[in-house]
């Protein structure tokens, strides 16, 4: 892209972008410049707004196979989540995973059972609603102050 250091060039672009690939039946080139302006979006801090691009551009993005871009906006999607969504334990257990911790190791350094490490890490998925571990570690790094 070439507005990397003008914000408001790249999000007009983007916008243009998504439209017009819409407007010509691309319908994955749309999800693609959605999913860029909704971390764009993020980045300036206009949370809201990135939440819901996010929001309306991940079914798309499911229904087209598109599962690396998927995974991007559910990662922005998830920012809506507020950090009280998790319990503090959670929290914990969401900073270790993104050390990549195993859920052994996890629970050795909180001294709890495998299983309970493993249930924390299965409950952090389902309330954020990701799939994998990785997910995790991308929520945490942009949301949960270290």
């Amino acid at each position: 892209m070439r507005h990397w250091n003008d914000p408001d060039a790249a999000r007009t672009e983007l916008g243009t972008a998504a439209r017009t690939a819409r407007a010509i039946g691309a319908p994955g080139f749309a999800v693609e410049a959605d999913c860029e302006l909704a971390e764009l979006l993020l980045r300036r801090a206009d949370t809201a707004e990135a939440v819901t691009l996010a929001k309306r551009a991940l079914p798309q993005a499911v229904s087209y196979g598109m599962r690396p871009w998927a995974d991007r906006l559910r990662v922005v999607a998830a920012r809506e989540s507020n950090c009280a969504a998790l319990t503090p334990r959670e929290r914990e257990v969401a900073a270790l995973v993104t050390r990549g911790l195993t859920n052994h190791e996890i629970a050795s350094a909180l001294v709890l059972s495998d299983r309970t490490a493993q249930n924390h890490v299965q409950h952090i998925l389902t309330k954020l609603g990701f799939a994998k571990r990785s997910q995790i570690a991308a929520w945490v790094s942009g949301r949960i102050p270290q």
